[in-house]
């Protein structure tokens, strides 16, 4: 079960990294598949053993929803405008439809409360490490956020807001230890490392997901009225303590000059959506070429003002529409509407971890990211209909994943 839970949290982290990218490289190992194929590959084995001893197979509405939808993607890859990107796309959608399939049937297996709980720990533990990658890497937040060294700072091959969201969650997690911890200020503080991160990033994005579960924190914590007031005052207490050091401008000055920047001068003074509506407004056109069926997988592409070509819409409902017409509109919209009737009265008795995790990936997905990238909002609402779908499940208190799951 452990390693189950560490290939699906391993998965869930991992971009489409090569051995090379990590510094591993030879003449054998550079014919390899990418990371993600060769975690992911053992796992779906596994759970295909799983599937063909289990009796009985059952699947809730949500499942059924995602399967179609996922499936649904893969198959339009066969009527792309852009062949070429749609068959990068279609592994990418296959390793998600995959993923999801074996991590269902793992919950099944090993009884949701026991694995999911057990996923989340591995999954938080990864985000620590990764944090823990970039405060090697500190110097980056005096450089330039296009430098060459975020392919390590901003690991898994991803920018600023993958990073930044991270940061958000893994901030979330260590908040939520105070329900089970003693040491009250310990756990605070140590989210206060994730929580720079966040500021220094410079994602928006990542600091309305981080306000969103700090939000949700504070009100659901079962913790006193002042301890909860006190922790976003606590959040900031290794930023300050940056103003101890010799080094000039220190992190708190960065930070603050990153977020005039990209909060107050992008933001308030004068907005700066980051192209964001071009990129809409392109997904509603190209959309309406096909209305029903979508231009397919991979067919989005916009050459940006700047003389960029980018390769989706940064919105998940805008990419359905533009790539799979109305047909996929309808099922992301029946997906989401399934999933928020379940979740948003259960949002206090259920606030976890899981619960975070919906939230955090829920808003990068509309502001940022693709089809992949999304991965981690269909895993996390996955998660949580497994563990929280019945009546029955929601009065168990052994079905609740700790805080730190």
């Amino acid at each position: 079960m452990h390693l189950c839970a560490i290939a699906m949290a391993g998965f869930l982290l991992l971009g489409r990294w090569t051995l090379g990218r990590i510094g591993i490289t030879s003449d054998i190992l550079n014919n390899l598949p990418d990371l993600r194929i060769l975690v992911l590959a053992p796992a779906a084995l596994t759970a295909c053993y799983f599937f063909s001893i289990t009796k009985r197979h059952q699947s809730s509405p949500f499942q059924v929803w995602l399967y179609l939808f996922l499936g649904w993607a893969c198959l339009s890859s066969l009527w792309s405008i852009q062949p070429q990107d749609a068959s990068v796309k279609l592994v990418d959608a296959l390793l998600v439809l995959v993923f999801m399939l074996s991590f269902a049937q793992f919950s099944t297996h090993f009884r949701a409360k026991q694995f999911i709980p057990l996923f989340g720990k591995y999954y938080l533990f990864l985000l620590a490490a990764l944090a823990c990658w970039a405060v090697t890497s500190i110097d980056f937040f005096w450089e330039e956020l296009g430098s060459a060294v975020n392919r390590k700072v901003f690991a898994v091959g991803s920018g600023p807001n993958v990073f930044g969201r991270n940061m958000a969650l893994l901030s979330a997690g260590l908040i939520l230890l105070l329900n089970n911890s003693k040491k009250v200020w310990a756990p605070t503080i140590l989210a206060g490392i994730p929580t720079a991160f966040v500021l220094l990033s410079g994602s928006r994005g990542a600091l309305l997901e981080f306000l969103a579960v700090l939000l949700g924190s504070m009100f659901f914590l079962r913790r006193s009225f002042f301890l909860r007031l006190a922790i976003p005052v606590l959040l900031l207490v290794p930023l300050g303590l940056s103003t101890l050091t010799a080094h000039e401008p220190t992190l708190f000055e960065v930070a603050c000059n990153i977020q005039d920047q990209r909060l107050v001068e992008n933001t308030i003074q004068t907005f700066h959506d980051s192209s964001r509506i071009e990129l809409w407004s392109e997904a509603y056109v190209l959309g309406m070429e096909r209305p029903i069926v979508g231009v397919g997988l991979g067919g989005y592409e916009y050459l940006h003002s700047e003389g960029i070509t980018l390769h989706y819409p940064h919105n998940l409902v805008a990419e359905s529409w533009a790539e799979l017409g109305l047909v996929g509109l309808i099922l992301i919209l029946l997906l989401g509407g399934y999933f928020a009737r379940a979740y948003l009265p259960r949002l206090k008795s259920t606030w976890g971890f899981i619960s975070a995790g919906v939230i955090t990936s829920g808003i990068f997905s509309m502001l940022s990211g693709d089809l992949y990238d999304a991965r981690t909002l269909f895993c996390f609402s996955l998660a949580w209909i497994l563990l929280y779908n019945t009546p029955h499940n929601e009065q168990d208190p052994g079905t609740r994943p700790s805080p730190s799951a």
